[in-house]
């Protein structure tokens, strides 16, 4: 945390590592800047018209160092702009130097470009998981390995421990892999000794003053002699519950889209994509890679995708590739299920056909607010489950918060449908709130007494702890039979299915 002063002027490599950013050459890309770290601090930041960056830059960092957090904002933002460059990662070893003096200038050097391309969405959960003894929680700005590092090295270690940074840069080494991950767990064994015994810190010099150049203090734990072997992570169970049993796919391809903010076109999203192997013994999924896309595209780039999974990483499996979209509101209408695939000769298939397919929701995935009844929720499913269910219109949205609390909704529209709007009730916002992680809706809008009969004798049979299973079944057959006389199914051909597992986060627990 840096401490604010009147005549506080910007540390020179500070200053240095920001006017080096390539994105800073547009002015407008430094305009943008400055209004998001604005934003994010609930300030107004004013930066003068001049053709010299490195004034405006100063003006910059002189409005946001009176906030506790402001280094880290930028530190964000910037490399949301700029991407992972050399620059972005010399920017956040400057800000570790400003905000934290703890280890000279080449260990924080040589930790935050591992830090920087290393994917953890649910960095929150990943720190509860390092510290659980600590009883602060983890910042909300700080949703990047290497912001929480940072928050990590301004803490306190229990007595004869190792620092808390140390600790969490252990435990994020589970989640990279290779020389990424060794030299992650080199760094953390050279640096469990106290910092105050490396030299050219504030710490070191005024220690040597005070001790003479004595020994560590006690209690301390001595530097490690060697690296540090991996620990075997454990995979959590449901409580009550049999994963075998409860859908939970081992093979998946799950993908994001995300706003581009910075974007002159409406159309613009980020799309990255993680996967997971199940014959692979490494429980936690691998990131592919970040991508800037138009919705008009989607179709065509998801269509590569799955193309790449099925005859590259998961072309062994024996398990059928699941698809995962982590979709924000306004594209929960895509109709990601009626996508075509690569064709086989001349035989054509649908993403909804040939895969298990859910949605899930961006906005809760990387909220915080909900997470503890979406956990709960989750946890009240039992096999052969038969309940409990919210049906919208007939149902008030305060029932959703009482007992028992209903584990699925079915929806009266669609989200985002102008129906929905003149209601003045956002059924799925209402659902989301509330933590439920099964919903249900017919795609066409309307409640259509066919489609509502069809899915409760289904739940009611079957129950909904297979629902994604059950719902691609119905998809295979739903051409079976001539609809006008009820033999197609409605599930399947209109059915969209949002199917939301807390424990399985991109980054974080599977």
């Amino acid at each position: 945390m840096t401490d604010a002063h009147e005549t506080w002027g910007p540390p020179k490599i500070l200053l240095d590592a920001l006017d080096a950013v390539p994105c800073f050459e547009e002015s407008a890309l430094l305009h943008e800047c400055a209004r998001q770290v604005g934003r994010a601090l609930r300030i107004r930041i004013a930066l003068p018209d001049t053709s010299r960056r490195r004034v405006a830059l100063l003006f910059l960092l002189r409005a946001v160092m009176p906030h506790p957090d402001g280094l880290q904002v930028v530190g964000g933002v910037v490399s949301l702009l700029e991407g992972e460059t050399r620059e972005v990662a010399r920017l956040r070893t400057a800000i570790a130097l400003a905000e934290v003096p703890l280890f000279p200038a080449s260990a924080w050097e040589k930790l935050m470009p591992l830090l920087g391309s290393l994917e953890v969405l649910d960095m929150h959960g990943v720190f509860r998981e390092a510290l659980g003894s600590h009883p602060d929680p983890l910042p909300a700005h700080c949703a990047e390995p290497w912001s929480a590092v940072l928050h990590a090295a301004t803490l306190n270690a229990r007595p004869g421990g190792p620092l808390p940074c140390v600790l969490l840069v252990e435990h994020l080494a589970r989640y990279a892999k290779g020389h990424q991950q060794q030299e992650l767990l080199e760094w953390a064994g050279e640096h469990r000794g106290r910092p105050e015994a490396y030299p050219g810190t504030m710490e070191a010099d005024s220690l040597s003053a005070a001790e003479g150049g004595g020994d560590p203090l006690p209690g301390r734990r001595p530097q490690a002699s060697g690296p540090l072997s991996l620990p075997e992570p454990t995979v959590p169970s449901l409580p009550g519950v049999d994963r075998e049993t409860v859908w939970a796919p081992s093979t998946w391809l799950l993908i994001r889209l995300r706003p581009l903010f910075y974007s002159d076109h409406e159309g613009m999203r980020q799309l990255t994509y993680w996967c997971q192997n199940g014959n692979d013994p490494n429980p936690y999924p691998v990131k592919g890679g970040d991508l800037e896309v138009d919705v008009a595209d989607l179709p065509e780039r998801v269509r590569s995708l799955v193309h790449e999974a099925e005859t590259g990483w998961a072309y062994a499996c024996k398990e059928d590739l699941a698809l995962e979209f982590v979709l924000p509101r306004d594209l929960m209408d895509l109709p990601v299920e009626t996508w075509a695939k690569e064709k086989f000769g001349n035989a054509e298939a649908t993403l909804g056909k040939d895969h298990p397919l859910v949605l899930r929701s961006l906005e809760r995935v990387e909220g915080r607010a909900t997470h503890g009844r979406w956990a709960k929720r989750w946890d009240a499913l039992k096999p052969g489950c038969q309940g409990p269910v919210h049906w919208f219109p007939g149902e008030h949205p305060d029932r959703l918060l009482s007992d028992p609390h209903p584990v699925m909704v079915v929806l009266s529209m669609p989200p985002g449908s102008q129906e929905n709007a003149r209601s003045g009730t956002d059924e799925l916002d209402a659902s989301l709130r509330a933590g439920v992680p099964i919903v249900v809706w017919d795609r066409r809008g309307g409640a259509d007494p066919a489609f509502r009969s069809e899915l409760l004798e289904l739940t009611t049979r079957k129950g909904i702890h297979r629902l994604p299973d059950e719902v691609r079944s119905l998809r295979i057959a739903a051409e079976d039979g001539d609809a006008a006389m009820g033999g197609a199914s409605l599930l399947g051909r209109h059915a969209a299915m949002l199917w939301d597992d807390p424990y399985r986060l991109p980054g974080g627990r599977v």
